[in-house]
């Protein structure tokens, strides 16, 4: 990628409703030029889509992800599995990888026997070839932009996707938008207005009472770094000691880290996930050595999982306003 590109992608990144000519004032570049170089990212498939990033913890909303290691399936199998995981609407992660597991799903749920459910249609269509699996709760996640990636100097923006469990309420109209805006944040109010048949005003007045609330916390854009010639890799930590303190003091030291894209305190057998970028697999080596070294104590096992591909990835669930709001 060129420096313009990378520009625009790193303002995309912090909010993707930017218009064209906010992010060329702020980059000193003109308009046309940063709206060609979105078309050729889109184009390229870097950028895959923008999205608005919800605190679902808001709406006691938990997310769930279930760890395979497959056996006995050819790559037509494989194919086949994740194509049945993928229409399936309760189901809004699927990633294929490689290490210690090799196919990870994710859902999001109000209730925990909504995940019971699931988990047993999926375990019972898988069972001729489950060889292990694990199941994590999310407690709260944190996003980040990537630092290494526009070699940004001063400070990071943070998106909190889990944060305080509260019993925020919203009604029918606001769920609606919800599911309009999911999978496209930069959209028009006009035409949110238009297909709710509604003031635009009225909308945007909705929006701004989420954002107040911190519900929704901000637009960034989900990039297939793929393309450019980056890998995603997951570290599941084991922590050895558990004293009040060491989990908040590995979290912050990784936070620093410009590599760490992701950081997610789990329920589960580890306590901590983190997911990083890199183009050098000894790159991710020694930033697991790093942290090895400075946790010696307090580290007992890192697992490393290659993320080859996400097949699916949505960020808010196909979620019913009673079950919301009970």
């Amino acid at each position: 990628m060129n420096e313009l590109s990378k520009k625009v992608l790193q303002e995309l990144t912090i909010n993707s409703r930017q218009s064209y000519n906010e992010i060329a004032k702020k980059i000193s570049s003109k308009k046309d030029s940063v709206a060609y170089t979105v078309k050729k990212l889109e184009d390229d498939g870097i950028i895959d889509k923008y999205v608005p990033v919800f605190s679902l913890n808001m709406l006691n909303l938990s997310t769930f992800k279930i760890y395979f290691n497959l056996k006995g399936t050819s790559k037509m199998k494989e194919d086949e599995i994740v194509r049945w995981l993928k229409n399936k609407t309760d189901v809004l992660w699927v990633a294929r990888s490689v290490g210690q597991w090799n196919l990870m799903i994710g859902f999001i749920d109000r209730y925990l026997h909504d995940f019971s459910k699931q988990k047993k249609e999926v375990l019972n269509y898988l069972s001729d070839y489950i060889s292990d699996y694990r199941i994590s709760f999310i407690e709260d996640g944190f996003t980040f932009d990537r630092k290494y990636l526009f070699n940004k100097k001063k400070g990071r923006k943070v998106f909190l996707y889990g944060g305080k469990r509260d019993s925020l309420i919203i009604d029918k109209v606001d769920l609606k938008i919800i599911e309009m805006i999911k999978n496209n944040a930069r959209f028009s109010y006009v035409d949110l207005a238009e297909k709710l048949n509604l003031d635009a005003r009225t909308i945007k007045q909705r929006v701004r009472v989420m954002q107040k609330k911190e519900f929704l916390q901000g637009y960034t854009v989900f990039l297939n770094i793929n393309k450019i010639g980056y890998q995603l890799h997951k570290l599941c930590i084991y922590l050895g000691k558990y004293e009040e303190g060491v989990e908040k003091e590995i979290s912050e030291y990784l936070k620093k880290n410009p590599k760490t894209i992701h950081l997610i305190k789990c329920i589960g057998d580890w306590e901590l996930e983190i997911e990083m970028e890199s183009n050098n697999i000894i790159e991710v080596h020694e930033y697991i050595a790093e942290l090895r070294n400075v946790f010696h104590k307090e580290i007992k096992k890192v697992d490393l999982i290659t993320i080859t591909k996400e097949e699916k990835l949505e960020f808010f669930p196909k979620i019913s306003l009673k079950d919301l709001n009970n």
